[in-house]
C-alpha cells in the first residue's frame, strides 16, 4: 500500500509539474490558431493550447485566418506562457503573453477568431469579449451559420 501511495504522489507531482508557472521561450511553431509549439531556454519543445478558447478546425472558415493571426503575432518571437494546466493529451494549456502584457488568448476573441471555451473558462473578460465581437459580427461571427469547433470535431466523428 506505501509503495503505491508514493508512486501516485510521484504521478500526481510531475504532471502538475509546470501548473501554475510561468515558462518563457520562443515559438518555433503555430500548428493552429490554438495550438503553438515553444521552445524553452533549455532548447526543451512545448507544444502549448491557449486556454479559455477554441479557434476554428481545419475545413472551417476562418481556420487560415485564425492560424495566420497567430503565426503574425507570436512565431519565431519571445513569449511568456502562464501555464494552466495540462490537457488530456498531455500539452500544456496557458496564457500568452506578448510584448506590452498583451493576451494572445484574449486578442483572438477580440479579433472574432476563436470562440470563449467556457466549458473550461468562466472569465468574464473572455465572456464581454465574445459578446463584443458577436455583436460587432466580427469574422466569425459574420457568418449566419457560424458553427463552434468542438460541434465541428463531433460532427466529424459521426460521419
Amino acid at each position: 500500500m506505501k509503495k503505491i501511495t508514493i508512486l501516485l504522489l510521484l504521478l500526481l507531482a510531475s504532471s502538475s509539474l509546470f501548473c501554475g508557472d510561468i515558462i518563457k521561450g520562443r515559438i518555433i511553431k503555430v500548428t493552429d490558431g490554438d495550438t503553438v509549439t515553444l521552445l524553452t531556454k533549455n532548447n526543451k519543445q512545448l507544444k502549448i493550447r491557449l486556454y479559455g478558447i477554441d479557434c476554428p478546425e481545419k475545413g472551417q472558415d476562418f481556420y487560415q485566418v485564425a492560424k495566420d493571426y497567430v503565426s503574425d503575432a507570436i512565431y519565431d518571437k519571445k513569449v511568456q506562457v502562464e501555464i494552466i494546466n495540462k490537457d488530456r493529451y498531455q500539452r500544456s494549456v496557458g496564457v500568452i503573453w506578448m510584448d506590452k502584457n498583451v493576451n494572445l488568448n484574449l486578442e483572438l476573441i477580440n479579433q472574432g477568431l476563436a470562440w470563449h471555451y467556457k466549458q473550461f473558462d468562466k472569465s468574464e473578460s473572455y465572456a464581454e469579449a465574445e459578446r463584443i465581437a458577436r455583436k460587432n459580427k466580427s469574422k466569425i461571427w459574420s457568418l449566419a451559420n457560424a458553427t463552434a469547433p468542438w460541434e465541428f470535431r463531433k460532427n466529424k466523428k459521426k460521419k
